[in-house]
């Protein structure tokens, strides 16, 4: 009741959503209260998937593609109630994102009691399970609502920021992502890699069903070829895709055996720029005239797709892609659609 008093008394609340500790139900829960009391959730890094991103009271992802205008919303903010998220270094930009200077009230719900207060000074600090949590707010309603245009606000913001803009050069990964995303079932199990190539995932990819999004949030490269197996393996009638750059594909590529001798069938999307991308970033921007070993003399991807039985697929253009992906999903293989 304290919680929902406070939030009641505040003109702009705002709801972070994170952790790994939410079953689907519990997720489902906690988007039915913010729906009905029309209070906005942004959610942590990686941790799309648990609010349905085409509701009207979700505002987006505070990861390492954040918008910056969502940074400014969350600034302005003056209420809010974090359930299940740290509020670690990846969620607040390197802590600059919430002040926590007493214009900003903090609510933080957490499995554990560790890390309540570790960083920001909550108002109420609560040691509880995330899911069981959501169950809790399910049915309850706070009247008096007087921040409906504050939501809306922040849900234009993120339907402007997650539609791609005009692009000139080829190929166009904004128009890739939203006519894959279009043409996939909306239960589509999607595993990212870590790199730059993962920005266009995280903000053009719509997430609408639960634990759809499977990506490690400690920048782990290699991770989503061994974690689409693993996904096709638990649900073998969903689709699965990996994205992946060039460089972490060839840290775990090797697990195509495994898919190629246990007939398993992610459909991997490889973004190739011959470059350890990140690496190469910071390297430019810290020591321009030191650019060492990030440059990649990678394999011919299609020879080594035909090694391990797979499907493969080489675009160069925008407009080759839809054919690419049709022709992929037919094989009845698992397929690699190198970009």
């Amino acid at each position: 009741e304290s919680v929902l008093n406070i939030i009641s008394e505040s003109s702009k609340p705002l709801i972070i959503v994170g952790g790994g500790d939410w079953d689907e139900k519990g997720a489902k829960d906690l988007v039915h209260f913010a729906e009905n009391n029309y209070i906005p959730i942004a959610v942590s890094f990686r941790r799309q998937s648990l609010v349905n991103n085409n509701s009207t009271i979700y505002i987006g992802d505070l990861s390492t593609s954040v918008d910056m205008n969502l940074i400014k919303y969350v600034k302005s903010a003056d209420l809010i109630l974090v359930i299940g998220a740290r509020l670690g270094e990846m969620t607040t930009k390197g802590y600059t994102t919430i002040t926590n200077n007493g214009n900003q009230k903090i609510i933080h719900i957490y499995p554990d009691s560790n890390e309540l207060g570790k960083v920001y000074k909550p108002l109420i600090g609560i040691e509880s399970n995330s899911s069981e949590c959501a169950k809790i707010l399910r049915g309850k309603a706070i009247k008096n609502i007087t921040w409906k245009k504050w939501t809306k606000m922040g849900n234009d913001n993120y339907i402007r920021y997650s539609t791609p803009s005009p692009y000139k050069t080829e190929p166009d990964m904004g128009k890739i992502i939203t006519y894959l995303k279009h043409t996939m079932p909306n239960n589509t199990i999607v595993t990212i890699d870590a790199g730059n190539f993962s920005g266009w995932i995280q903000r053009f990819w719509t997430f609408s069903e639960p634990f759809t999004q499977i990506a490690p949030t400690s920048g782990a490269m290699g991770y989503a070829i061994p974690a689409a197996i693993a996904a096709k393996i638990a649900k073998n009638n969903t689709q699965v895709i990996a994205f992946c750059g060039d460089g972490g594909f060839m840290m775990s590529s090797q697990e195509l055996a495994t898919a190629n001798q246990y007939d398993i069938k992610p459909l991997i999307i490889l973004i190739n720029n011959n470059m350890l991308g990140t690496i190469r970033m910071h390297q430019e921007i810290h020591f321009p005239r030191r650019i060492i070993t990030t440059d990649l003399i990678n394999p011919d991807f299609k020879l080594l797709a035909s090694s391990y039985n797979l499907h493969s697929e080489r675009v160069q253009k925008t407009s080759e892609f839809p054919n690419a992906l049709d022709r992929s999903i037919k094989s009845k293989k698992a397929a690699i659609i190198e970009i």
